[in-house]
Formats: C-alpha cells, sequence, structure tokens
C-alpha cells in the first residue's frame, strides 16, 4: 500500500533557496553573474578551446588566490570607480574562507570542463562550505546571530559559548567572531604595551581552544594575581612558572582536567634579589633573580630556576 504523504520523506531544500544562506546566495548570484562574462561574452562555444579565450578567468582565478593567501589583489584602481574585475575581488572578499575556497574549486572545474558557472555549482559551494565543518569553530556574540540553524561554519556560527560546548565533544580550536554588544556581557581594557582593546573575557584575537571538559581558553593575557593588568595577544605576561609545574605535574597523574593561565604581570610579580650563596665565602655570588608570584616566592631556595621547580 501506498504510505501516507506525511510518511514519505522530504526533499532537502537546495541551499540556493535556504534562507538561512540568504547573505552568501545574494554575494554567489553576483559573482556567477560576472564570472559568466568574462572571455566569451557571456557565450561558452564548445568548438573554442578553453586555452584560447581562458585569459581573464585564469587572471580572475589568480586574484582570489591572493586574497585567500592574504594579500590583496593586484589590481588597477579606477580613478572612476570600480571595475568590473575590482567589484568581482570586493564579492569575493566578503565570503567566509571555507565558501571562498569552494568557489574557487567549481569555477576551475568551469575552466577545465570550458562550461559557464550554473547553480548546481554554487549549491556545491554552499554544500562544501557548510555541511562539514572544519577547524576552527566559529562562535558569534552578536544578537542577532540565529541559534537555530548554527553548525560552527563561519557563515552559519553557534550563537553563543555555552551552544559550542554543548556541541563539541573533543578538544579543538574555536574562533571567536564578534562579542557581545552589551556592556555587561563583554568589557574591554587597553593593553598594558600597545593602544589595542582586549575584551577582559575573550580576547582581542578571538582564537582560543576548547577542552572537552567544557572549558575554553582564549588567547590573550590577564594577570593570575591581580586580575586586572591585560596583555593582547601579541604582548603575553611571563607565567609564574612554579604554578605552571604544579599544574602539569597535577594533570600528568590525572588530579587536574584542563590547562590553565598562569600570567603575572611585573606589578604583581616578586622577584629575589638576594645573592646567590657560593663556596668561596670571599667571593660574592651572583643575584638570585627568581620570579614567581607572591604565594610561592617565600618557599623558593636562591639560585634554582623557576622553569625547574615545583
Amino acid at each position: 500500500t501506498e504510505p501516507p504523504p506525511s510518511a514519505k520523506r522530504a526533499k532537502p531544500t537546495p541551499p540556493l533557496q535556504d534562507l538561512k544562506y540568504g547573505r552568501a546566495i545574494v554575494l554567489l548570484r553576483q559573482l556567477q553573474r560576472n564570472w559568466n562574462l568574462l572571455d566569451r561574452e557571456g557565450e561558452f562555444l564548445d568548438h573554442l578551446c578553453a586555452d584560447q579565450h581562458g585569459e581573464e578567468r585564469l587572471e580572475y582565478i589568480h586574484d582570489m588566490e591572493e586574497m585567500m593567501a592574504g594579500d590583496p589583489p593586484s589590481l588597477y584602481g579606477n580613478p572612476f570607480g570600480a571595475d568590473d574585475r575590482e567589484t568581482f575581488a570586493d564579492f569575493f572578499g566578503q565570503l567566509t574562507r571555507a565558501e571562498q575556497r569552494a568557489f574557487r574549486n567549481q569555477v576551475e572545474s568551469c575552466v577545465r570542463e570550458n562550461r559557464p558557472l550554473t547553480d548546481n555549482d554554487l549549491n556545491e559551494v554552499l554544500l562544501q562550505s557548510s555541511s562539514k565543518p572544519r577547524e576552527p569553530f566559529f562562535i558569534s556574540l552578536d544578537p542577532d546571530t540565529s541559534p537555530s540553524a548554527a553548525n560552527g561554519t563561519e557563515r552559519l556560527p553557534f550563537a553563543s559559548v555555552e551552544q559550542a560546548e554543548s556541541v563539541l565533544r573533543r578538544d579543538c580550536r574555536v574562533k571567536l567572531l564578534k562579542c557581545g554588544g552589551a556592556p555587561s556581557s563583554c568589557k574591554t581594557k587597553k593593553c598594558y604595551r600597545c593602544p589595542t582593546m582586549v575584551c577582559t573575557t575573550h580576547g582581542d584575537s578571538g582564537n582560543g581552544t576548547y577542552y572537552e571538559h567544557g572549558y575554553t581558553l582564549w588567547e590573550f593575557s590577564k594577570c593570575m594575581h591581580c586580575q586586572e593588568t591585560i596583555g593582547c595577544a601579541r604582548h603575553r605576561f611571563p607565567e609564574c612558572n612554579v604554578c605552571r609545574n604544579g599544574v602539569d605535574a597535577e594533570m600528568a597523574v590525572g588530579a587536574h582536567e584542563f590547562p590553565c593561565q598562569f600570567d603575572l604581570c611585573d606589578e604583581c610579580a616578586q622577584v629575589c634579589h638576594d645573592t646567590v650563596e657560593t663556596n668561596d665565602d670571599d667571593e660574592e655570588g651572583p643575584p638570585c633573580g627568581f620570579r614567581c608570584c607572591p604565594n610561592h616566592i617565600d618557599d623558593h631556595r636562591c639560585g634554582y630556576n623557576p622553569a625547574d621547580y615545583v
């Protein structure tokens, strides 16, 4: 017997018709329109060899590769407004990195097969860039971020750190795209060495590591003692090696689950200025220089290396 209509498996919605990809669809349609006008003036003739009329498309692919490598494409700046090539580069630059890789792969296929860029190609771009997220997993605390379709890709980031932690089940890299807008959720302070404003919770680079035990460590520097002095990702404080070595030892025997930050600013660090004793009573030893947090300075022995001290 014929199964009831409700029992039939619904066909998946093609990505180009899925509203959650709205912004990406607009960009890809613009790129498709511009790409299909290259070299052939809109007409792809099968009897022409691709290497005879493919110079312009190859130049565009070269521009894409430069942008994906982090370099601005070497384009001529038109003083009267952007030309087609500059406009194409602008649209391409608004795609996520995963979408850029997938789009570049599809247009290379078009060049090899001497054909236009089709809707099937655009669907493939969206499928490749969003169906199987790879590290880093992306998070956005923008209030407009929807948690319903989030999968951790740059186009569909998790809407909160908590949502990411509920989904991720292994140690992995994470990337915060945007901090929360409300001052009560995210506050910034100036780096102690440069003008960079640093979020006191997530840092300035947005890079972090999620540990499967439910803890996310962000790449910036906050003094472990005063909890006030902040350093950006480029200007980290030296660590308290005594605290670091102690926790590393606990982790080795399973008494501690995840790494911590032991950064210590110069104002809070304690440095011993005593002289190290020598076997020669007539010779003055070098200064000790042992540096650690206030909790361990009284227990140290002069002449020991803090990196080897527990």
